[in-house]
């Protein structure tokens, strides 16, 4: 049997919390005007029926005061533990 399940935030009408057939999880966190600030991948290696989940990747995005995204980072980890870290700065939302 393939299960999923989405979590929604009713007040913002978003969706927080994924999880896929697989047992893999993806985190949506928002601020308070509804803009991404994280993303968060769980990596699940363990069952269906016993998880495991790991933290796989994760983006922050941070944003002016006018709401446009200034800059991105993100930290891919392997299956070692080892982390790639990428960040990204943005100027008039361009990638600088």
């Amino acid at each position: 049997m393939i299960k999923k399940w989405i979590s929604i935030n009713l007040t913002m009408n978003r969706v927080i919390k994924y999880q896929d057939p697989l047992g893999n999880e993806t985190q949506y966190n928002r601020d308070r005007k509804g803009r991404l600030t994280a993303r968060i991948l769980k990596r699940n290696i363990g069952s269906i029926a016993t998880p495991n989940l790991i933290d796989y990747q994760q983006t922050q995005y941070d944003y002016d005061f006018d709401g446009h995204i200034i800059q991105q980072q993100q930290k891919i980890s392997d299956a070692t533990g080892e982390s790639t870290i990428t960040l990204n700065t943005y100027t008039n939302n361009r990638l600088t």
